[in-house]
């Protein structure tokens, strides 16, 4: 019965090994949500930043860090980590929210530009009891509820998100400081 489970173990890590190198292999920036890493992600968010958003719009720039990943990577592994960061960025791209581009900043930081948001509040949606949710609410929201496998294992992930507007013109770096500042307050 334990041979069974352990081959059943090597065919969920070989799926999520394929999806994480799936998501490393479009770091070019050419398909739209593509997952970018380091220094790229930061080109491309410079580059969208140059062009303003459609009227009426902006764009959110959020910061989502995963709180477990250490805990995971000294449990299972750096493999099993790096591929529930992927698994996170595919939470966010199959999400309704508009992230482009997302990737990964560094460690167990993913960053996201959230764009198509409503210029008249940093609200997109509201809670059950009708409090209105901030840009970091949902993604936090969307991230926590999804279903995470660990080394075979079902397992809640704890995230930290903060969100902060990215305005046209703006510097990647500038403004992966401030959420990150605001992050970390």
């Amino acid at each position: 019965m334990q041979l069974s489970a352990g081959w059943s173990e090597v065919d969920h890590l070989k799926a999520k090994v394929k999806r994480y190198e799936s998501a490393i292999s479009r770091k070019d920036g050419g398909v739209p949500g593509a997952l970018l890493v380091g220094d790229r992600f930061i080109q491309v968010l410079d580059q969208v930043l140059e062009s303003a958003p459609p009227p009426g719009q902006y764009r959110q720039l959020a910061l989502i860090e995963v709180n477990t990943f250490e805990d995971i990577r000294k449990s299972s592994g750096l493999l099993a980590a790096n591929t529930v960061l992927a698994d996170v960025i595919g939470e966010i791209q199959d999400s309704p929210l508009e992230a482009t581009p997302i990737g990964l900043v560094g460690g167990q930081s993913i960053g996201a530009l959230l764009t198509d948001m409503d210029h008249e509040s940093d609200q997109v949606a509201t809670n059950t009891d009708d409090t209105p949710l901030t840009v970091a609410d949902k993604v936090r929201l969307l991230v926590e509820e999804a279903a995470y496998t660990v080394a075979g294992l079902d397992m809640k992930l704890s995230f930290t998100v903060a969100s902060v507007r990215a305005e046209t013109g703006q510097v990647a770096l500038q403004a992966l400081g401030q959420v990150d500042h605001v992050l970390r307050s």
